[in-house]
């Protein structure tokens, strides 16, 4: 079941209806409540604030297809994961290679998560870094605080792709700021990345790695690049 399809509407949802009191409230004997009118609308732009891509938006659970036995186990521990989920749960690696369906369940997770009330945030790491990058460029006005600050605070985090990135000082410092919060305020952040354990731990260095893994489960994605399975036999 596809939870936030309200909020994929090309017009967002207004609220007030003929069952609240035009604001989106409920009055009842037990106090106020939140009108379904209301919860769509902040659904909507939840889902609109969290950055995910347009190939990924309509990700979901239920669209993963799961064929092999690792992929079924794989689906099943993220609906666990959704079960049992508070805000300072542990969060999630996802490894293994390209095509795999990694960013596929990291998004499903997040627009769940989002769907529940939760805020949250995607993005690829590269694109992060550029972000954080522009902000030092002659002339720009802009300043990496406001995205570092909304990236540490966001309830669910997802961090795509970490291990793409070329590594520096610089590169690895601003990773650390952003892992490191999360860390100490137990803040639970979803990871995909291609590298495997050793190739990341060298990556992203043992500040980062010993907190990555001690704030989440890793899972090994198995398999074969799907986007090529597509594309055989086809012109």
């Amino acid at each position: 079941m596809d939870t936030l399809k309200p909020a994929l509407k090309e017009a967002p949802p207004k609220i007030g209806c003929d069952q609240c009191d035009g604001y989106g409230n409920i009055l009842s004997a037990q106090g106020v409540q939140d009108c379904q009118c209301k919860i769509r609308a902040l659904q909507y732009y939840r889902l609109k604030d969290a950055r995910i891509p347009p190939m990924y938006i309509k990700k979901t659970l239920d669209s993963f297809q799961a064929k092999t036995p690792d992929q079924k186990k794989v689906v099943q521990l993220a609906k666990e994961f959704l079960e049992v989920y508070s805000v300072d749960s542990r969060g999630l690696i996802f490894m293994g290679g390209c095509g795999t369906g990694k960013t596929h369940l990291a998004v499903a997770l997040l627009r769940d998560l989002i769907a529940k009330g939760h805020s949250g945030l995607f993005y690829n790491v590269i694109t992060l870094l550029d972000e954080l990058r522009s902000t030092f460029d002659e002339g720009s006005s802009l300043s990496q605080w406001p995205i570092l600050e909304k990236i540490q605070d966001t309830d669910i985090l997802v961090l795509d792709d970490l291990g793409a990135e070329k590594t520096s000082g610089w590169v690895n410092d601003r990773l650390y700021a952003i892992i490191n919060h999360r860390y100490e305020n137990k803040k639970p952040i979803i990871v995909t990345t291609n590298r495997e354990i050793t190739e990341l731990r060298d990556q992203v260095g043992n500040r980062i790695y010993s907190r990555l893994m001690e704030m989440c489960r890793t899972v090994i994605f198995a398999g074969k690049d799907y986007r090529i399975q597509m594309m055989q036999g086809k012109f």
